[in-house]
Order: C-alpha cells, then sequence, then structure tokens
C-alpha cells in the first residue's frame, strides 16, 4: 500500500524500530527477558520496577559533509543513550548488574541490527559505540538511598529520502528483515532475588558529565 509521508514520519519509524528491537528481547524472553521496565520517553510520572532500561533521544544531525537537498538521499546521525537501572542491597553487584545489562542491550541491538531497507522509508547504514557511563547513579527526591546506573551512548548513521512525499511500505502485519548480523549470545546468570524494586519520585540520573533530570 502507500501512504503520505513527511520527514516527522521518517523520524518516528527510526525509533520505533530501535525500541522494537528492544521490546522483542523483552517481551520474548529474549537477551532482556529479565527486564520489567522500558522507558522512551524523556519525562517519566510513573515508578519504575528494577530492572529497567531508560531510552533517550539525543539531538540528530546529518553528517556534516553532506548538504541537504529534498531530491536526493541524506545520511543523518542519530545518537541514542539507554540507562540501564539495577537495584542490588549490595552497590558493587547493582552495579555489576547495571553494567551487565549496558551489555546485553548493545547484544540486542546487534542481534536485529540490518542494513535493508525498514519499510520502504530508510535504512541503517551504521552503528557506532560513542561511550559508556558505567559508574551513575539515580537520585530520588528526599532520600539518601543510591540505586547504581550505567548506560551507553550508541550511534545510528541512517539514510533516507529528505523529503519524499509518497512512499510505498509494507503492510503493518508483515515481519521485519531478518538480520543480517549474526550473534552468539553468551547465556549470564545471575541471581536476581532482590533486583526487583519499585522506585518512584525521581529526581534525576547523574553519570560523570550528565545529568538526566526529572523537571515538575
Amino acid at each position: 500500500m502507500t501512504r503520505t509521508t513527511t520527514i516527522t514520519t521518517v523520524l518516528e519509524e527510526i525509533y520505533n524500530t530501535v525500541e522494537t528491537w528492544i521490546n522483542t528481547e523483552i517481551s520474548n524472553d529474549g537477551i532482556l527477558g529479565d527486564v520489567e521496565d522500558f522507558i522512551t520517553t524523556l519525562q517519566n510520572e510513573r515508578p519504575l520496577t528494577t530492572p529497567s532500561i531508560w531510552m533517550q533521544k539525543h539531538n540528530w544531525q546529518p553528517v556534516k559533509s553532506e548538504s541537504i537537498n529534498k531530491h536526493s538521499m541524506i545520511t543523518v546521525e542519530f545518537p541514542i543513550e539507554f540507562d540501564c537501572i539495577e537495584y542490588s542491597n549490595d552497590l558493587e553487584e547493582g552495579e555489576q548488574r547495571a553494567n551487565n545489562l549496558v551489555g546485553r542491550v548493545i547484544d540486542s541491538i546487534l542481534k536485529h541490527y540490518t542494513r535493508r531497507s525498514i519499510k520502504e522509508l530508510f535504512k541503517f547504514v551504521g552503528f557506532e559505540v560513542k561511550e559508556g557511563y558505567p559508574n551513575g547513579n539515580l537520585k530520588v527526591n528526599g532520600k539518601q538511598e543510591v540505586i547504581p546506573v550505567a548506560g551507553v551512548l550508541v550511534l545510528f548513521k541512517v539514510q533516507f529520502l529528505w523529503n519524499n512525499c509518497l512512499v510505498s511500505i509494507i503492510d503493518e502485519d508483515n515481519t521485519m528483515s531478518e538480520s543480517v548480523i549474526d550473534i552468539t549470545q553468551e547465556s549470564v546468570s545471575i541471581d536476581d532475588s532482590d533486583s526487583s524494586k519499585s522506585i518512584s519520585d525521581i529526581e534525576s540520573i547523574i553519570f560523570k558529565n550528565n545529568v538526566l533530570e526529572q523537571k515538575e
């Protein structure tokens, strides 16, 4: 079928595709089968249940060497941050779990990453791990409790037509193209008896050079 689309539609589909990859590994008892919460919005008004993943969209921009032309293909860089929140009665163990979860987020992306065209709208042409944040913590309003957080900033390079008006896309019921990258996932045994915790009234997530604040 055909659908009228704009640059906004393309942007939404890029983020939705990445979200689908993560959700697939959560809901199908996959690499992220132990994750209780996956948040994809900047603001979160409900309590978190750990283990949890917080997906944050950073500013996107065209590759500097390219000029924007609505009639030609353009490559755009999309940085996305994943903050992994784990709870444990032992802080060191909590940090280890949070960093383990970061690694499994990367594995989940690689498992589904494909350079094939997605819904005939765009295609991924590059994936990089830009920076890791191994020693963060979550600050809760009015409490002294420290909850470990680890994060990673990844970069997707995406190619699409800047202002394509009519595009042909596959039906929503069709499955996504299979991954062209084969990842062998090692099983990780973790005692999660005390890893589930509901966290409310979050003030901020703090890394050395990065603060993710919850605004009123």
